[in-house]
């Protein structure tokens, strides 16, 4: 749902993104087969390139990951490499070196990226050494992970539009959930050699770096500004997504069903036992952990036919939950 609000909004985040995506796919190409290094291929690559950098300093992790791509799969020939990184990146600096030019002239010679200009002006914006020394590290990063969890998801209206909480709680066990079918999906490949072919590995490890990166310039701009806005993660969207589809399949087989029902049971029965020693019984949680047991545990006794609409499921819930969020939520709040 926040993704689709920040879609809606006039910015350069939408854009931003769909320019990474066609850089993550080109690269991909790149890793597949010669088709795809081909020095028009490169030339066409440089020009996407350049035109993130026209668009959004997010897109800049694309620089770190054509390095990668082409140093791993055009050569070990120090000559094949310059001249891949030469049909790249010449296209993309004379795209962007007349906007580099004009921001040397107006803000200063080596702030082309508007960097310190923008820490200048932003006045009154809370910075991370006077939050620590404020509160201390420890709260500081539960904020972040907390605040960062939620803005992803849905927290509106300029991080003051908050859903239930209890929404919230869906969204953590669904993300605990799916991230351990990922898990199972990655030690699987470790132990099937040939689940993946050697492309697949490569792409795999292309599309992590670019999330890792992503993960890596937010980590970055929240140790100077107190920024806890998931939003920023949203570059990221694309292996995320597919890290999220292999996850789901993953948890959603047969065999791996018993383990996530006995892992809610487990947790269930601690919760009761916590209950039972500090008379807080927390009803929402158990019964969401019972739930989503019973759930998976019907899932192992359907026949395989239905798996394809099981897995459609909670797509159709996120779906839904959009409609949720704007109608229960986003237009309350602004009547």
């Amino acid at each position: 749902p926040m993704h689709i609000a920040m879609l809606a909004a006039v910015n350069n985040d939408g854009l931003a993104e769909l320019v990474l995506a066609g850089v993550l796919w080109m690269l991909v190409r790149c890793i597949k087969g010669a088709e795809g290094r081909r020095p028009w291929h490169l030339v066409k690559l440089g020009v996407l390139i350049g035109l993130g950098m026209l668009t959004k300093t997010t897109t800049l992790v694309s620089i770190p990951l054509v390095l990668a791509a082409v140093v791993l799969t055009i050569s070990h020939r120090p000559s094949a490499i310059r001249h891949g990184l030469f049909a790249v990146f010449l296209p993309a600096l004379l795209l962007a070196l007349p906007w580099f030019v004009r921001n040397a002239y107006i803000y200063g010679g080596s702030d082309v990226f508007v960097w310190a200009r923008h820490d200048a002006v932003v006045v009154g914006q809370l910075r991370t050494a006077d939050a620590l020394a404020r509160y201390g590290a420890a709260r500081l990063v539960q904020d972040l992970v907390r605040t960062t969890f939620r803005s992803f998801w849905a927290q509106f209206g300029w991080m003051g539009v908050l859903v239930d909480e209890r929404i919230y709680w869906i969204l953590a066990l669904l993300c605990a959930v799916v991230g351990l079918g990922f898990l199972m999906y990655l030690v699987r490949a470790v132990r099937q050699k040939d689940l993946l072919s050697t492309y697949q590995k490569a792409a795999l490890g292309l599309l992590a770096l670019s999330a890792f990166l992503t993960l890596l310039s937010y980590l970055w701009y929240n140790t100077r500004f107190v920024q806890h806005q998931g939003r920023y993660l949203f570059p990221a969207l694309v292996p995320l997504g597919l890290f999220f589809a292999l996850g789901l399949r993953e948890v959603l087989a047969k065999e791996r069903t018993r383990v996530v029902v006995a892992l809610c049971l487990l947790a269930l029965l601690a919760l009761a036992a916590r209950g039972l020693l500090t008379g807080d019984f927390n009803k929402w949680s158990m019964a969401l952990l019972g739930g989503t047991a019973l759930a998976f545990g019907l899932k192992a006794l359907l026949p395989e036919r239905y798996d394809d609409f099981v897995f459609a499921l909670p797509y159709l819930a996120l779906f839904t939950l959009g409609f949720i969020c704007l109608f229960g939520f986003i237009v309350p709040y602004f009547r």
